[in-house]
């Protein structure tokens, strides 16, 4: 289904196509296409008398959309020629609108009327002051024949009032939010498609214009309206609303600079070191002179930025670290290129996306915890020993999730409890071992690089820093679990 929205609407962000790109964003994995998911969720509407066909619909898109989940749609009829839908993920609202038909006396179908047409093949990649600019921009546009046929056929489109027109329509504002403007970094939000009554046969050809009318700086949201035509006169009015994704950031921040002596010399190993807060914990304890090793498993960019430079790490390994497999070889490569361990931090996690305790949700839910858990407990059975044998640290990253829960993550509430608590078990089987659990605030990474959930998030230089600080100038007694909740 993707694949084919994608030859149909020459959309080709690679937030919907590149598991690898998504995975590095907060949603961790391909998104569905926003204008798919209406076209899915109109699939499911009753077919429409002949002779009636779409003059206007409104989408806002509220949640992201995953494959492979079953969604619910529910569709209300207002009158007799207006309809509004939700899709949902359980009670969860992942997008709401409205449909609106109209009789229409249309002339015999003729050949579609296209336009020359170059779309782009990558997506625009604009900075945050060409998108203030707020220049209109226009071109030319048209949906390839068969890719628009063979979507309208797999979701009997037609049989429920979507014309070719109306299609194209929809489909060339996923291509002007997805690939011009805003491009690469944008999230489709919000659309209204008003429809003239068409006085000539179906296009697929359009002749568009697009002018940004504002742009919120504070929450990064654009608002666009467009005019559209065909060559055969059809017209047709749009209101688009996205918003622009923001770097999760890692430049310089104010951060407290650990001093002391205590982890020079030092061999560390992060799991999950390649980005956000891993990463952090990666620049700060190489910069205290620590040899440090940390763990990627789909990062291959960023782990390699972390070997380059000043106060580089010493080895990027590539693994999963809920794998025995792994673990049990890399523990082996710690002792014999290190002589063993003495600091190990668990901070792999699972891409975290919301989700509510209910039946519908039940499966990813249980999904989450064995996955957290795993890649928690896997690294601590393989490295606890050598750390015993030095007396080292253990650092567990758990969250504030635990002490003032979040109501769309319960899976993650319990993961990080489950690690606190395995932690105490730890410390008794293991009294050699120092514990450090490390309770951060919401954090500014790519798990909460949201429009919204980037405002009061703290920088993860921030924590990295501080626990740095605090394993180097700490004076604790073996075989103790101690938190850090408070970070300057």
């Amino acid at each position: 289904d993707v694949t084919l929205f994608r030859d149909a609407s020459h959309d080709r962000n690679p937030l919907h196509l590149s598991s690898e790109y998504s995975y590095r964003t907060a949603f961790g994995q391909q998104v569905v296409y926003g204008v798919l998911g209406f076209l899915g969720a109109l699939a499911s509407h009753p077919v429409q008398p002949a002779g009636f066909t779409i003059k206007g619909v409104t989408a806002d898109f509220c949640g992201p959309v995953f494959l492979g989940v079953a969604h619910q749609v529910q569709w209300e009829e207002l009158s007799s020629s207006k309809s509004r839908f939700r899709i949902t993920d359980g009670r969860r609202l992942l997008m709401k609108g409205s449909v609106e038909w109209r009789k229409s006396e249309k002339p015999a179908a003729e050949p579609p009327l296209l336009v020359s047409a170059m779309p782009r093949l990558e997506a625009a990649l604009l900075d945050d002051s060409s998108i203030q600019a707020l220049t209109p921009l226009e071109g030319t546009y048209c949906c390839p024949p068969t890719a628009l046929d063979a979507l309208l056929t797999r979701w009997l489109l037609t049989e429920r009032g979507l014309t070719r027109w109306a299609a194209a329509c929809l489909l060339w504002s996923s291509y002007a939010i997805g690939m011009e403007m805003p491009g690469e970094r944008a999230l489709f939000s919000k659309l209204k498609l008003e429809l003239d009554d068409c006085p000539e046969p179906d296009s697929d050809g359009i002749l568009w214009r697009v002018t940004p009318t504002s742009y919120d700086e504070r929450f990064t949201i654009l608002q666009q309206s467009a005019a559209l035509k065909s060559p055969g006169g059809n017209q047709a009015r749009m209101e688009l609303q996205s918003f622009v994704r923001q770097t999760a950031g890692g430049g310089e921040v104010d951060a407290p600079v650990p001093t002391g002596q205590g982890l020079q010399g030092k061999t560390v190993l992060v799991t999950g070191g390649s980005r956000g807060l891993g990463a952090s914990f990666v620049r700060a304890m190489s910069g205290q002179a620590a040899a440090v090793c940390f763990s990627y498993h789909r990062s291959p960019v960023q782990a390699a930025e972390l070997l380059e430079g000043p106060g580089a790490a010493a080895a990027a390994w590539q693994g999963d670290a809920a794998s025995q497999e792994w673990c049990s070889e890399t523990a082996s490569r710690l002792e014999r290129d290190h002589g063993g361990l003495d600091v190990l931090v668990v901070n792999a996690c699972p891409a975290l996306t919301p989700l509510l305790l209910e039946p519908a949700c039940l499966d990813r839910i249980h999904d989450f915890l064995a996955r957290s858990v795993a890649m928690a407990s896997t690294p601590l059975a393989a490295f606890l020993p050598l750390l015993a044998k030095r007396g080292g640290w253990a650092v567990i990253v758990s969250s504030a999730a635990v002490s003032h829960p979040v109501a769309e993550w319960p899976h993650y509430g319990m993961a990080k409890c489950a690690l606190e608590g395995l932690a105490h078990v730890a410390a008794l089987e293991y009294p050699l071992v120092r514990f450090l659990l490390v309770r951060p605030p919401r954090l500014l990474t790519d798990l909460t690089n949201t429009p919204l959930g980037r405002h009061g998030a703290l920088p993860p230089q921030i924590v990295a820093h501080t626990v740095t600080s605090y394993l180097m100038e700490a004076s604790v007694a073996a075989g103790t679990v101690t938190m850090l909740d408070k970070f300057p």
